[in-house]
């Protein structure tokens, strides 16, 4: 533990020693992955203000370097009562800082630790300030991307300050990468963000949303520990309508506010701020105008047919891809570290390994010379035994043999269906009784073909019918399970064919090919369909390629 309070007072240290002509640096306020914030003291002005650095460690990064500069300057052009104002920014050696309004209040996520839920009238007066700042933001071409409870403070007189602009974008820039860090939080992310496609206002409206939704409702209406599962959440699962017959008139038209807010489609949405503003100040929800379009369908999955990926999947996918590749250099540096690693660990162990082949190769050429001498002792006891011998024995074998394929060949087509199967009561003792009574059923064999690239034989049985012929469909499925579903890699294999039944105990061997088919476990499906119309269904599993 001591390691990094001298890190931190090392850091104290500079800092006050880069900015010691201009502030006095009083103490730390928090810290974050892109940022320490200090609380400062400006001599020439004697007022108290925050100073917010860049980590020292991050100061090489050019890429972050910009990013904080950039947070620094888009904040600095929006001068409004409910965005944190900036005074300076600067740098002096090895220290990037800006300076803003000390705010002396606190978060809203602090107040929420504290409360849980608010009143419908704060979290009106909420949305409604934030919603102002945020729309001078927009009408500036500046979207904040990440609106949530830890980046809205309360200051002392209880006033709504939005601060960190730190990922936010002016449309007039170019992008800038984001190496390493994150572009959002998903708790508070819109479909669109969680799509990783552009942003504008109305995603900031969403965000916001969901902070209104957590100050009415005590939670967030997607929550867990794995992130994707948060994101799928925000792009396709409606949000959770909490129980209002209870709550006050004003908790329900908040709420109608909220929901309009958090429409999965921009479009959908409230279209502004102002809007916001006047909706939830009483001027009622604006109309908007429906969507066209054909109607999502949800698929049908037919016998060994794998379902199909969804849009929305498929959109949850891209982004979690999109941060995937974010994360790529900081994967690719581990990687090289790993692998730097693993040569030091080959280079040390060298010698060790090269004697250990050298006995290995010893101990392989005198097991090759007395196995050499075993078969040479084998071959001349063999020379000295008579012909007839082998004759008759190479003949016994082929006799064995051959009688135990047959055995097999009689076990597998041996039926398993019942022999008297039971018959319901009041059935007559002709013959036409006893068949129209008799249980039609099938049964399928877990196929016992493992290996790779040969075809399997699948065994299967039609019972209860005394003749006619039948309809027949075979079809063997890969197992799937998770995300390689979606891709639909592996299609199916099915055959139908048209069969005859002799009898109530037909048994039937069909192969179908499996050459093109990966390893790995499979479900056979058997569909038999009888000239009266009726179907039976039965499956068994297997797996194909290991034990």
């Amino acid at each position: 533990m001591t390691a990094p309070l001298r890190s931190e007072r090392g850091e104290l240290a500079v800092v006050r020693a880069a900015l010691d002509d201009t502030y006095e640096i009083l103490d730390e306020l928090g810290r974050g992955g892109m940022a320490i914030v200090y609380r400062a003291r400006e001599r020439q002005l004697d007022r108290e203000v925050a100073i917010k650095v860049l980590p020292f460690s991050l100061a090489f990064d050019d890429d972050l370097v910009a990013r904080f500069q950039r947070e620094a300057r888009l904040s600095a052009q929006l001068e409004h009562p409910h965005i944190v104002p900036i005074y300076r920014v600067g740098r002096s050696g090895d220290v990037i800082y800006f300076v803003m309004k000390l705010l002396r209040g606190q978060s809203l996520s602090a107040r929420l630790d504290q409360r849980t839920r608010l009143p419908a009238s704060e979290v009106e007066r909420i949305l409604t300030e934030t919603a102002s700042a945020l729309g001078h933001a927009h009408r500036r071409g500046i979207v904040h991307r990440d609106v949530k409870p830890d980046n809205i403070m309360l200051d002392e007189d209880n006033r709504c300050v939005i601060t960190d602009f730190g990922i936010a974008r002016s449309a007039a820039e170019s992008k800038l990468t984001a190496t390493g860090m994150s572009i959002g939080t998903p708790r508070y992310m819109s479909p669109e963000q969680a799509r990783a496609r552009e942003v504008d206002g109305r995603g900031d409206l969403y965000s916001l949303g969901i902070v209104g939704y957590e100050c009415l409702v005590g939670h967030v209406p997607f929550d867990g520990s794995d992130p994707f599962a948060i994101l799928m959440h925000h792009i396709q699962s409606p949000v959770p309508r909490p129980p209002l017959d209870h709550e006050s008139v004003e908790t329900r038209r908040v709420y109608d506010v909220i929901e309009r807010m958090l429409a999965k489609e921009p479009d959908d949405r409230l279209q502004s701020a102002e809007d916001v503003i006047a909706a939830l100040q009483g001027g009622g929800l604006r109309e908007l105008t429906p969507r066209t379009g054909a109607p999502d369908t949800a698929p049908i999955h037919g016998l060994g047919r794998a379902p199909a990926s969804s849009a929305a999947l498929d959109s949850a996918l891209d982004a979690g891809i999109e941060l995937l590749k974010l994360q790529r250099p900081r994967l690719e540096s581990a990687m090289d570290a790993g692998l730097a690693a693993g040569r030091r660990i080959v280079d040390a162990n060298a010698p060790r390994m090269r004697s250990a082949a050298a006995l290995a190769d010893d101990a392989r050429v005198q097991m090759g010379s007395a196995l050499a001498r075993r078969l040479a002792r084998f071959d001349e006891w063999r020379r000295a035994r008579t012909p007839r011998f082998w004759k008759r024995a190479g003949g016994a074998t082929v006799a064995a043999c051959v009688a135990v394929l047959l055995a097999r060949h009689a076990l597998l087509m041996r039926s398993s269906c019942p022999t008297s199967p039971a018959l319901p009561p009041g059935v007559g003792d002709s013959a036409a009784s006893i068949a129209s009574a008799r249980t039609f059923d099938v049964r399928v064999d877990a196929p016992r073909a493992r290996v790779l690239g040969r075809d399997v034989d699948v065994y299967y049985d039609v019972c209860g019918l005394d003749g006619g012929s039948v309809r027949t469909r075979l079809v063997v499925t890969k197992q799937e399970s998770g995300l390689k579903r979606l891709f639909n890699a592996v299609d199916p294999v099915a055959v139908s064919f048209d069969d005859d039944v002799s009898g109530p105990r037909t048994r039937r061997r069909r192969s179908i090919a499996m050459d093109a088919m990966p390893s790995g476990a499979y479900t056979v499906d058997l569909v038999v369909r009888d000239n009266r119309g009726r179907r039976r269904a039965a499956s068994a599993d297997f797996h194909l390629g290991g034990p």
